[in-house]
């Protein structure tokens, strides 16, 4: 078999590339199924270096395929894994910074595209246009972000080095409040780990399904139910794009076991100096 090659079809349940069930409720509430559908995907070895192998990973789905790097310790064993979504805009290849930090400690580092963002080919949309989907009954990519999250999440689950008790989302920005959705939508996640984020804050809308549709979106209206796993928030309080006290408006809608770090950072987003945080944060959660 070609190392730099390989093509697996693993079948959790009956069904190829069709899609999970889908629903939002009255209340705004976005749900997809915790048993899903046929996973298909295609890994491509992009480095094989003595401390750990880097892989290419194709999800491939009923509407398009989402593009992910994975960077695994170079030994035999069963590893914890964050799966690393960042912010609107930015690549997959943001996940290094992670992998370099985190890889030495024994993790897995699974890092994804968003829609529209990358090597994937699935059709990112703006919002309004998600609204119009929405309102007509369509799934809307901004929903479909959180299943390819879902779907990533099933790829590491099936993978033999994983300890899939030991699995933590993570994110950036716009990549947290997917995370935050997608966990609610995944119980045995172990972990959610929220960085440079917020809430929309859009309470009401002028009309029943605009409300409903801002409510399925926003991760304030979704992070009470993590409960009894641990959700983590890192923030800076020079964060030019987030005020810290707009980001904590998340945090004080989660329920306990919580915790707000703050990380001296000049930009939004991750920068070296949260470096310290983050690698006690993930060590700390997985022992």
């Amino acid at each position: 078999m070609n190392p730099l090659f390989v093509v697996l079809a693993v079948l959790f349940l009956l069904g190829c590339l069709t899609p999970d069930s889908y629903s939002v409720s009255e209340s705004g509430q976005l749900h997809y199924p915790t048993q899903r559908q046929s996973l298909v995907y295609s890994e491509v070895m992009l480095a094989n270096t003595l401390d750990r192998v880097e892989h290419k990973v194709t999800l491939q789905l009923n509407d398009g395929n989402v593009s992910a790097l994975v960077w695994t310790p170079n030994s035999d064993g069963r590893y914890p894994a964050i799966l690393f979504v960042p912010g609107a805009g930015v690549g997959k290849e943001a996940g290094k910074a992670y992998a370099d930090l985190l890889v030495p400690h024994d993790f897995i580092v699974m890092a994804m595209d968003s829609r529209g963002v990358g090597e994937t080919s699935a059709l990112g949309r703006s919002l309004s246009e998600d609204y119009a989907l929405f309102i007509e009954g369509k799934e809307p990519s901004v929903h479909r972000n959180v299943y390819d999250i879902l779907r990533a999440y099933d790829y590491l689950r099936q993978r033999s080095d994983v300890d899939d008790r030991r699995i933590i989302f993570a994110g950036e920005s716009m990549g947290a409040r997917s995370i935050i959705i997608a966990a609610v939508n995944a119980p045995d996640v172990r972990a959610v780990v929220g960085i440079s984020t917020s809430g929309y804050g859009l309470e009401k809308r002028p009309s029943v399904q605009e409300t409903r549709f801002v409510h399925s979106i926003d991760p304030e209206n979704y992070v009470s139910m993590l409960a009894p796993r641990p959700f983590v928030q890192i923030h800076s309080p020079n964060d030019p794009g987030i005020p810290i006290s707009i980001a904590k408006n998340v945090y004080w809608r989660a329920q306990s076991p919580k915790e707000f770090k703050e990380a001296p950072c000049p930009n939004h987003g991750y920068c070296t100096e949260m470096n310290p945080v983050l690698e006690q944060t993930f060590v700390s959660l997985v022992e």
